[in-house]
């Protein structure tokens, strides 16, 4: 049972069950999602553990449930590009956490590959991960704020493909990924750094 101290709650990390604060804001963030991690390290430990469902995915693209994501040639949404990774992305929170997973703990990961497509209520909603970790089978989320539905696509998507299937980076690990990108000599999040990747479109 979660503690709660003044404006802050008590959780366990997933993945070494050390108790860490919380604040109210970022609990009613997360909602009913209680995968949380205390620390960068032990989110890229749960990342980088196998998951066995490479046939589930397989059956996914064969039944027409995942396939492969075509942006539209007038998407302006790609206003973030990484020159140390040489690709754009929709916001400086998903460029920062991109190079942290790539440059400093060398894991193999695809930007946006597919859309999968959820029935939530009487209507399918197409809904589009951020990232693919092919070598572990596992989709990844960056998510500084819910926008337009994506907060019900997202933990729709977790109830499809089970929360071993899908990681959420919320906004509380924002400082630990920029503290992070600046060891590997990385933009920090901040307004000078958000100013040399961040562009009004494509190049």
């Amino acid at each position: 049972m979660p503690q709660m101290k003044q404006n802050r709650r008590t959780v366990p990390c997933y993945t070494c069950g050390a108790p860490f604060y919380l604040s109210i804001r970022d609990t009613r963030f997360l909602g009913t999602y209680r995968r949380v991690f205390c620390s960068v390290d032990c989110l890229v430990k749960d990342v980088l553990t196998p998951r066995r469902n490479g046939f589930f995915i397989q059956q996914m693209v064969e039944n027409g449930i995942l396939k492969k994501f075509e942006p539209q040639p007038n998407d302006n949404g790609f206003v973030c590009f990484s020159h140390r990774l040489g690709t754009h992305f929709r916001s400086y929170f998903e460029a920062m956490v991109a190079e942290v997973l790539v440059l400093r703990y060398g894991i193999n990961l695809i930007y946006e590959p597919f859309e999968l497509l959820l029935q939530i209520g009487r209507r399918d909603k197409v809904y589009v991960p951020d990232f693919f970790l092919p070598d572990s089978g596992v989709f990844i989320e960056v998510k500084g704020e819910w926008l337009h539905g994506s907060k019900k696509k997202f933990l729709s998507a977790v109830q499809f493909l089970g929360d071993n299937g899908i990681i959420l980076i919320p906004p509380y690990l924002r400082k630990a990924f920029s503290d992070a990108n600046k060891s590997t000599g990385g933009f920090d999040g901040g307004a000078a750094g958000i100013a040399s990747v961040c562009e009004t479109g494509l190049d």
